[in-house]
């Protein structure tokens, strides 16, 4: 089964949005703040997706949600409809193989 962003929830912090999904993403808290950090660890694949579109400066998995940090001079306008996709797209993949 495909997942899906059910919801984006701002946070206290400006640069920061919540992604919620319909199902589990990470049995633990993970948080990745470089390309470098997703190396080597078990589902860094989607860690790395997510850090190489522009703007992203770390990302954090935690059990139904992803939580996305920006660089403070981007918008979130330019940036939500990516990591959407790319959230649900790269599970599609995942199912594929």
């Amino acid at each position: 089964m495909a997942r899906k962003v059910i919801e984006i929830e701002r946070t206290p912090n400006p640069n920061a949005m919540k992604f919620n999904l319909d199902g589990l993403i990470s049995e633990e808290t993970r948080s990745f703040l470089r390309a470098e950090d997703t190396a080597g660890s078990g589902g860094s694949g989607l860690a790395s997706s997510l850090i190489a579109i522009g703007g992203v400066s770390g990302v954090m998995f935690c059990r139904d949600f992803v939580t996305v940090n920006k660089e403070a001079d981007v918008k979130w306008s330019s940036l939500k409809m990516k990591v959407v996709k790319l959230l649900e797209k790269e599970d599609e993949e995942s199912e594929e193989e």
